[in-house]
């Protein structure tokens, strides 16, 4: 699935996510990417019902993709750059 949009900030995100399974395992994974080019400063938070979130601050005029996934239990699996 991808999404592009713009918040009232005028801070653009592109987002694409998909889910699957990692070799050797039943559960499944959802994996999410959001671009961000902030034209003012940007707050991305990832949150699940499960209780797991990933925040990320972005400074005005940077641009930065923010990468997580989440496993079938709620809990994050992981960012690379956390």
């Amino acid at each position: 699935l991808e999404t592009r949009y713009v918040d009232a900030a005028g801070n653009a995100y592109r987002q694409e996510s998909f889910a699957g399974r990692l070799p050797g395992s039943q559960a499944r994974v959802a994996f999410l990417s959001v671009a961000i080019v902030a034209r003012r400063p940007a707050t991305v938070r990832l949150a699940v019902s499960g209780g797991g979130a990933l925040v990320r601050r972005v400074a005005a005029g940077a641009t930065t993709t923010v990468y997580a996934a989440w496993r079938q239990n709620g809990r994050c699996a992981g960012s690379p750059d956390a």
